[in-house]
């Protein structure tokens, strides 16, 4: 807890050791220091604008088991980015785990992950979008 105060009051003061360490916690290969950077970006999405569009573009950024986490910084975050890097996360997830989808359970599977991070995107900006893969799948009942 002391951990994630001392990171989220770094990240709302943009401080130098965010600046030199957020890009660092946001790609970590170790869960619990990529979800207190993410953390930090969700909170106070305006200042980390950047760094947002450089993990929601990144498809690794997805494989790690933080969906819930990675759905609120669309949420808050996407309202803040231009039009290019929306559209490019868009298609970021529109093509997520596409070559995973093996079997029908699979992508069902997928199809549902998939929808969880679209629902996360304001409605009004999600509505231009790539075609998403989804028709099959509703996304109002999640």
């Amino acid at each position: 807890n002391a951990v994630e105060k001392t990171i989220l009051h770094q990240s709302e003061k943009h401080t130098h050791w965010w600046k030199a360490n957020s890009e660092n916690l946001c790609f970590s290969d170790i869960l619990a220091l990529r979800y207190f950077g993410l953390l930090g970006c969700t909170n106070y999405p305006k200042a980390n604008i950047s760094l947002i569009e450089k993990i929601l573009s990144n498809r690794e950024s997805y494989k790690l088991d933080l969906t819930y986490e990675l759905g609120n910084l669309i949420n808050t975050s996407f309202i803040y980015l231009n039009s290019n890097s929306q559209k490019n996360i868009m298609r970021t997830i529109a093509n997520l785990w596409e070559e995973l989808a093996t079997d029908e359970y699979k992508k069902n599977h997928l199809l549902k992950i998939r929808a969880k991070l679209i629902t996360k995107i304001p409605s009004h900006l999600r509505t231009s979008g790539p075609s998403w893969g989804y028709q099959t799948y509703r996304i109002t009942r999640i």
